[in-house]
């Protein structure tokens, strides 16, 4: 994200990707293939690196929250699975946890 318009605005949407990548299965699964490309860094690299990570999923969330109000629909997995340009890996992997979710819900 660039260093133009509010400073306020870019610290929450850092805020809600750190949410984010915790309580949804589409983000977390594109930070966690972000975070697997830099194990192997320094640690100034990989402080560096997370903070790229972050500023993805922030990007993400704007896109995904751009294609909700143009669909007008409420924002879920679902929809941020299918709004994201992401590459086979990630989306094998979130399905594999869609399914993992699915099968919870319907045993409770």
């Amino acid at each position: 994200m660039s260093k133009q318009g509010s400073s306020y605005l870019r610290c929450f949407l850092y805020q809600a990707a750190m949410g984010t990548k915790l309580h949804s299965a589409t983000f977390a699964a594109v930070y966690a293939n972000r975070k697997l490309k830099v194990k192997d860094l320094s640690l100034i690299d990989k402080r560096i690196a997370n903070a790229k990570a972050l500023a993805n999923i922030a990007r993400r969330i704007l896109e995904t929250v751009y294609n909700c109000t143009k669909k007008k629909r409420l924002f879920n997995d679902k929809i941020a699975f299918e709004s994201l340009k992401i590459d086979d890996f990630i989306r094998e992997t979130i399905a594999v946890q869609f399914k993992e979710q699915l099968s919870k819900a319907t045993r409770q």
